[in-house]
């Protein structure tokens, strides 16, 4: 019989409920380092994506002003995008 081998991590909480789900389809379960952490990594933002957060804030504050015209739905966007047709 083929196998396949799939790697998945489980919050610790859900082990027991994995383990009778797995015990009770014949399914193997070898647990791996379960208390591993991964570093962080420290992102430093270059020229151009500081600029386009800056540009970012400063449309939200327009949209705070009532500069730009927001939508509350998809629906409520396409109807106006699709009435400017006309």
């Amino acid at each position: 019989m083929a196998t396949t081998t799939i790697q998945a991590t489980i919050d610790n909480v859900d082990i027991p409920l994995f383990q009778a789900l797995f015990e009770k389809f014949r399914v193997k379960m070898t647990v791996v380092d379960t208390q591993r952490t991964y570093p962080i990594e420290k992102a430093i933002p270059n020229k151009e994506t500081i600029e386009a957060i800056e540009e970012g804030k400063k449309l939200i504050e327009k949209h705070k002003k009532g500069l730009i015209k927001g939508h509350k739905s998809a629906e409520e966007l396409f109807n106006e995008i699709l009435s400017e047709d006309e």
